[in-house]
C-alpha cells in the first residue's frame, strides 16, 4: 500500500492532470459482458482469473449463487511438479471465499442445501478499484459486499447483512494444507501461502467433504470452481474450511474477511501479523476510500485524447462516444494492473504479463508471464505512465536472449528494436541502447533464420518462413538500425540496413509467386504456400516495410487488402484481427499514403471490440466477433489505446512525436509523458499545435501526411 502511494504521487507531482478524465466509479460495470479481474500495479494477486478457453463470457464464468471469489498469485515457480505440469491453473485458488446460508447441522448440510442456502438472486460490478455483490435469500436476508486489494499483497472482502435474521457461513477450498493458528488461518500449498481471518467472533472448522457432495453444474457452482471446466483439469473438490458468523448480532450487520498472500521469503510469523493487524485495524472502509482515491489519479495521468466522437467513415451500430471513451480508460486500467513485480530469487526484474486474470505463463522460464510480443507492446504503452518501470521491464526481457539469438518460451514476432527506439525516445536512456544492443542483434540474426512461430511441437525450422515474422523482423531492423547510430556504430548501421535490403530481396520469393500475385503468408522452401484460413492482415504488414514495398509487390499487396476490406463487415472483413498486425498495416497504409483506407479499418476494429463489450482479447472470431484466444490480453487494451490516440492524431510506434491526422475534426492528446515532461497535441481550427502547455509551437501538418514533431518541443525526441 505505501509503494502504490508512493508510486501514484511521483507520476502526479512529476507529470500534472490531464482534463476531465473519469473517476474509477464512472467505469463501474454491472451487465452480463462485465469484467470481474481485479489488480494492481506490482502485485501477484490477480482476483478472479478467467481460462481463456472457455467459451463464456468473464462474468458467467466466474460468479454463482454462493457469491465466489477466485484468486490467483502469480508466482514465478510453477506450483505443480507433475510430469505434465498444468502450470497455469496451478497457481489458482478458485472459490477461496464462499458464502452459504447457515444450516443448523453444519457447512455441508448448507451446501446439500441449495434452496435454503444459495443466494436466490444475486448481482455483481466491476471497477477499477473493487468489486460488489449483492445477494438476496428466500428467506428474506440479504447481503451487500465489496472485495477489494488493502495492498499489493491482501485481499479484502467487505460483507453487510440486513433483512431477515439468519446465520451463515463463510467457507472456502484449498490445497495443500492447513492449520488453524487461533483466529486465523494459514494455508501451505506449495510456492502459494496464505492466511485469513476474519473480524467476527468463531473459529475456523477444517472439513473434508464427502464425495458428490454438490453437483458439478449448478446455479450454486461456477464454471471457475474447478479452474475451468475448458481447460481439461479433473474436478476435484479437495478440502473445505468453514467459519460460523451471525452477522446480525455484530455492529451494523458487517462482518470483514482479510486474506493475506505471502512472499516466499516472508516467515509463517510475519504473514499472520500481517493479515491480524489488517483484520483488527477496524480501518477498512478508510482503506477503501484511498484506494478509490488512487485509481482517481491514476487516471488523472493517462493521456487524454481530445475527443472519442470517432466513427466518422463508417457505421457506428451503435456504438457511442462515451462507450468508446470507457473503453479507453478501462483499456489503460488493465495494462496499469498488468505489471507484476520482480522475484528477488528467480528474476529480479517487473513484468507486464501477457494478461494476468489469463494466467497465461509461457514465455521465457525465468517470466513466464511475459509474452514475446503483448509484453513488448504493454511495456512500450506502459512507458507514458511510468518510464522506469517500463525501462526494467525490457533490460529484464532482453537480459533472457541466450547466446545463440533466441528468447526462450514461446517464440512471437520482432516488436523488440522498435521498444528499445521508443523507450529511449520517451525516456532520453541512451545506455538503455548501449544495454541491449548486443542481445537486440544477436536475436535478429537469429531471427533471420528461424523466421516463424516457435511453440511446443513447432520447432525451429530454417526452411519455414512466416510473413508475419519476415516483415516485423525487416521492420525491426530498420528500429536497429537506429540503435546502432544511436550508441556511435555508425558501420554497424549500414550493416543492418543491407542486412534489411538482402532479407527483404529474399522474401520477395519467399511469399510473392510473382510480382503481380497477391502474396501469401507461408513458404515452407520449395515456394510459397497459400494459407488456407487467408488471415491477410497477417501479411498486409508489409505495408510498413518503410522504402521497401514498392511498384507491383506494393499494388499486389493492396489487392490482398482490398479483397477483404469492407466496414460494414467485422474488423472491416480481416479475420484473426490481431493489434500488432492490425497497427502495422494501418501505419503501413498512412506511409504509402492511404489514409481512408486506414482510417476506416482503425474505426471498424474500435467499433466491433467496443459493441462486443469492450473485452481485451488476443484476437476476435466469427459473426459475433467473439473473444477469442488468450484474454484478458495486452492486444485488445493496445488496440484501443493505439487507434484512439492515432485518431485523434497522435502516432505513438517509432517514439519520436509524430501527428499523423486522419480526418477533419478537432482532436488531440493531452497530458503525453515524455522524458519527464508533460506535452500536448491540439489539432483545432486547422491548426496543430504541440508542447507543454504555455510553450505549445505549431507543426506542418495535413490530413493524410505523416509529420515527426521534432524540435516543436522543450521535451523533443531527438
Amino acid at each position: 500500500m505505501i509503494r502504490l502511494l508512493f508510486y501514484v504521487a511521483t507520476l502526479i507531482v512529476a507529470g500534472g492532470i490531464c482534463a476531465q478524465p473519469p473517476k474509477s466509479q464512472e467505469l463501474m460495470e454491472s451487465d452480463a459482458h462485465q469484467r470481474r479481474d481485479l489488480s494492481l500495479p506490482h502485485s501477484r494477486i490477480v482476483l478472479n482469473f478467467f481460462d481463456f478457453k472457455s467459451t463464456n463470457s468473464a462474468c458467467v464464468y466466474g460468479t454463482a449463487a454462493n457469491l465466489p471469489l477466485h484468486a490467483a498469485w502469480l508466482s514465478t515457480e510453477k506450483n505443480d511438479t507433475s510430469p505434465k505440469a498444468n502450470s497455469r491453473f496451478s497457481r489458482a485458488v478458485p472459490e477461496l471465499l464462499m458464502l452459504y446460508r447457515a444450516s443448523a447441522t453444519g457447512m455441508v448440510a448448507a451446501v446439500k442445501d441449495p434452496e435454503g442456502s444459495l443466494a436466490q438472486t444475486y448481482s455483481t460490478t466491476w471497477a477499477p478499484h473493487a468489486l460488489g455483490f449483492v445477494g438476496r435469500y428466500a428467506n428474506g436476508s440479504e447481503v451487500q459486499g465489496q472485495e477489494f486489494l488493502a495492498d499489493e499483497e491482501t485481499l479484502v472482502r467487505q460483507m453487510r447483512f440486513t433483512g431477515q435474521t439468519s446465520s451463515f457461513v463463510v467457507t472456502g477450498r484449498f490445497q495443500g494444507a492447513a492449520e488453524v493458528k487461533g483466529k486465523r488461518l494459514l494455508v501451505r500449498n506449495g510456492a502459494i501461502r496464505y492466511a485469513i481471518e476474519l473480524d467476527a467472533p468463531g473459529t475456523f472448522e477444517l472439513i473434508s467433504p464427502p464425495a458428490g457432495f454438490r453437483p458439478l453444474t449448478c446455479r450454486g457452482v461456477s464454471e471457475a470452481a474447478w479452474g475451468g471446466l475448458a481447460s481439461g483439469r479433473k474436478p476435484i473438490e479437495g478440502a473445505w474450511w468453514s467459519f460460523k458468523i451471525d452477522p446480525y448480532s455484530y455492529p451494523r450487520g458487517c462482518v470483514n474477511v482479510v486474506v493475506k498472500f505471502a512472499e516466499s521469503e516472508e516467515s509463517d510469523a510475519e504473514l499472520l501479523s500481517h493479515v491480524h493487524g489488517f483484520a483488527e485495524a477496524r480501518v477498512l472502509d478508510a482503506i477503501l476510500a484511498k484506494r478509490t482515491e488512487r485509481w482517481d489519479r491514476l487516471l488523472q495521468v493517462i493521456p487524454e485524447p481530445d475527443t472519442t466522437d470517432l466513427l466518422k467513415t463508417v457505421n457506428p451500430k451503435g456504438v457511442t462516444a462515451e462507450g468508446i471513451r470507457q473503453a479507453y480508460y478501462k483499456a489503460w486500467v488493465f495494462t496499469i494492473q498488468n505489471v507484476i513485480p520482480a522475484d528477488k530469487k528467480c528474476y529480479p526484474y517487473p513484468q507486464l504479463a501477457a494478461g494476468k486474470p489469463s494466467l497465461w505463463d509461457e514465455g521465457e522460464k525465468r517470466a513466464p508471464f511475459s509474452a514475446a510480443w503483448e509484453s513488448f507492446l504493454g511495456t512500450q504503452f506502459y512507458a507514458f505512465i511510468d518510464p522506469k518501470t517500463a525501462v526494467e521491464s525490457f533490460k529484464g526481457l532482453m537480459s533472457l536472449v541466450d547466446q545463440e539469438g533466441m528468447l526462450g518460451g514461446e517464440s512471437l514476432p520482432s516488436r523488440k528494436a522498435q521498444t528499445a527506439m521508443i523507450l529511449y525516445r520517451l525516456t532520453g536512456d541512451r545506455d538503455l541502447l548501449k544495454e541491449t544492443y548486443p542481445a537486440l542483434c544477436r536475436y535478429m540474426e537469429w531471427r533471420m533464420k528461424i523466421s516463424h512461430w516457435v511453440y511446443g511441437n513447432f520447432k525451429p525450422n530454417p526452411l519455414w518462413k512466416d510473413a508475419e515474422f519476415v516483415f516485423s523482423a525487416i521492420i525491426d531492423m530498420e528500429h536497429l538500425a537506429d540503435v546502432a547510430t544511436l550508441i556511435g556504430k555508425p558501420e554497424e548501421a549500414k550493416l543492418w540496413q543491407d542486412k534489411r535490403a538482402a532479407f527483404y530481396k529474399e522474401s520477395q520469393k519467399w511469399f510473392w509467386k510473382t510480382p503481380t500475385t497477391p502474396p501469401v503468408q507461408n513458404w515452407c522452401g520449395s515456394g510459397p504456400v497459400p494459407n488456407q484460413q487467408d488471415h491477410a492482415a497477417w501479411v498486409t504488414t508489409a505495408f510498413y516495410m518503410d522504402g521497401m514495398l514498392q511498384g507491383d509487390y506494393l499494388k499486389s499487396t493492396l489487392a490482398k487488402f482490398d479483397k477483404c476490406y469492407n466496414t460494414d463487415a467485422n474488423f472491416a472483413g480481416f479475420g484473426m484481427p490481431k493489434y500488432p498486425d492490425m497497427s502495422y498495416t494501418v501505419y503501413g497504409l498512412l506511409k504509402q499514403g492511404y489514409p481512408e483506407r486506414a482510417r476506416g479499418l482503425m474505426e471498424a476494429c474500435i467499433r466491433d471490440i467496443v459493441r462486443a463489450g469492450a473485452p481485451f482479447a488476443e484476437q476476435y472470431v466469427g459473426d459475433n466477433f467473439r473473444a477469442d484466444g488468450v484474454r484478458p490480453s495486452l492486444f485488445g487494451s493496445s488496440m484501443i489505446i493505439d487507434f484512439t490516440m492515432l485518431m485523434n492524431g497522435y502516432k505513438y510506434d517509432r517514439g519520436t512525436p509524430t501527428v499523423a491526422l486522419t480526418y477533419t475534426q478537432d482532436s488531440g492528446v493531452a497530458g503525453l509523458l515524455i522524458r519527464g515532461k508533460r506535452v500536448d497535441l491540439k489539432c483545432a481550427d486547422g491548426k496543430v499545435l504541440f508542447g507543454e502547455k504555455g510553450k505549445m509551437k505549431p507543426v506542418n501538418a495535413k490530413i493524410g501526411h505523416v509529420v515527426e514533431m521534432v524540435g516543436t518541443s522543450s521535451a523533443e525526441s531527438r
